[in-house]
């Protein structure tokens, strides 16, 4: 589980390698309450997800591949932790973009 740094709201790659779950904290008894999950395939999102971070800003989420050279990238609400997919990028052989360092 992958926690952004108000610490109230936190995501995670499901037991499913294509979807990420996002939840929100209790600040006072910090029990998870579920906000959304976002699935590969469904509402325009590509890209599968395996592990997740959440960027320093937490302003994004970023997803990795399992093991196909691929990142998704989110867009993320603060204050909702709610993600909009903005792009699937992919390492192309031969073409080094820098994902599989």
């Amino acid at each position: 589980m992958t926690s952004s740094s108000e610490s109230q709201l936190s995501s995670e790659s499901l037991d499913r390698p294509d979807a990420v779950a996002v939840f929100s904290r209790d600040p006072a008894s910090g029990a998870l309450a579920f906000v959304e999950v976002q699935r590969d395939g469904f509402g325009g999102v590509d890209g599968l997800f395996h592990s997740v971070t959440i960027s320093p800003d937490g302003n994004h989420l970023y997803a990795a591949g399992g093991g196909d050279g691929t990142v998704a990238v989110c867009s993320r609400d603060s204050a909702t932790g709610s993600l909009t997919f903005i792009e699937k990028r992919q390492e192309v052989v031969g073409v080094s973009m820098g994902l599989m360092a």
